[in-house]
C-alpha cells in the first residue's frame, strides 16, 4: 500500500496529465494518461493506496469511480473554489496537476472535497436532463413558428405544447413550415417515450418520506422521480420546504 503517495491529474477530454509526489513531496513521475477507462485503470494499478486528487468536470464522475475501485482514496476538488489553479499565470497542464498534488498533501480541505452521486443515481438524473433537452428543443421550435406565422398577418391559437403539431398553418407558409411542425410531433413522441419510462422507475421506488411535513401529494410523474435523487442526507428538511413553498404541490 503506497499510502505516502500523491497523485494530482488534471482531466481532460484526450489525455489526463498526471503528477506523483513521493513521502518527501518530490516529484517522482510526470505523464500524460490517455482518457480512456482502460488505460485510467492501468495506471491506477500501480499506485494501489495512494491519494489521488482531480477537480470537478464531466470526466471526474468515472475517472474517480475507477480510482476508488482500484484502492486508491479519491479527492475530487470543487472546481469553482480552486482559484489558486485557474488564476495562475504560468498555467499548464503540468503545474495545475502537481498545485492538485501539492493541496492535496498539504491539507485536502483546501480541494473543497465533492462528493459525486452513485452511478446508478446518476444513470436517472441523466434520463430528466435528457428529457429537459427535448422540451427545450420543443419550446424553442414553437416559439420560433409562432412568431413566423405572424409574418403572414395569422395568429395560432392558444393550445398545449404536447397538441402544437396539430395547428393548421396559414396556406402561405404551410408548406415552409411543416417540417418544422414534423420535428415538433417528433419530439413530443419521444418526450412521451421519456414519460412513460419516468412513471415505470416512480412506481417501482419509495416514496420520499417527510418527516417535519405533512406527506406531499399530487407530485407531478417527473418531479415525483426527481426529489429522491436531490434529498441528500441531513437536507431533507430543506428540499421539503421547497416543496410546500412551490404552488402546484398541495398538501392532503
Amino acid at each position: 500500500m503506497q499510502t505516502s503517495i500523491t497523485i494530482g491529474m488534471d482531466l481532460r477530454d484526450k489525455k489526463h496529465t498526471v503528477c506523483v509526489l513521493n513521502a518527501a513531496g518530490d516529484v517522482v513521475e510526470q505523464t500524460a494518461v490517455a482518457a480512456t477507462p482502460e488505460t485510467v485503470a492501468k495506471f491506477f494499478q500501480r499506485y494501489r493506496g495512494a491519494v489521488v486528487a482531480m477537480e470537478t468536470g464531466t470526466p471526474s464522475r468515472w475517472v474517480s469511480r475507477l480510482a476508488t475501485a482500484a484502492g486508491l482514496e479519491a479527492l475530487v476538488g470543487n472546481a469553482r473554489k480552486l482559484r489558486a489553479i485557474w488564476a495562475n499565470e504560468k498555467k499548464s497542464d503540468l503545474r495545475d496537476a502537481e498545485l492538485l498534488a501539492r493541496l492535496a498533501r498539504a491539507d485536502r480541505r483546501l480541494l473543497y472535497p465533492v462528493h459525486h452521486r452513485a452511478e446508478a443515481t446518476q444513470a436517472r438524473l441523466v434520463l430528466i436532463q435528457a428529457r429537459d433537452g427535448l422540451v427545450s428543443a420543443r419550446s424553442a421550435l414553437i416559439n420560433q413558428v409562432r412568431s413566423l406565422v405572424k409574418g403572414f398577418g395569422a395568429r395560432l391559437r392558444a393550445c398545449s405544447a404536447e397538441c402544437f403539431h396539430k395547428q393548421t398553418l396559414p396556406e402561405a407558409g404551410a408548406t415552409t413550415l411543416a417540417p418544422v411542425m414534423t420535428a415538433i410531433e417528433q419530439l413530443t413522441a419521444q418526450i412521451r417515450h421519456y414519460d412513460h419510462e419516468v412513471a415505470a422507475q416512480v412506481a417501482a421506488q419509495p416514496t420520499v418520506q417527510t418527516h417535519h411535513a405533512p406527506r406531499l401529494q399530487r407530485l407531478q410523474p417527473v418531479d415525483d422521480f426527481f426529489v429522491p435523487l436531490a434529498v441528500r442526507k441531513g437536507h431533507e428538511l430543506d428540499v421539503e420546504v421547497g416543496l410546500l413553498l412551490t404552488p402546484r404541490y398541495v398538501e392532503p
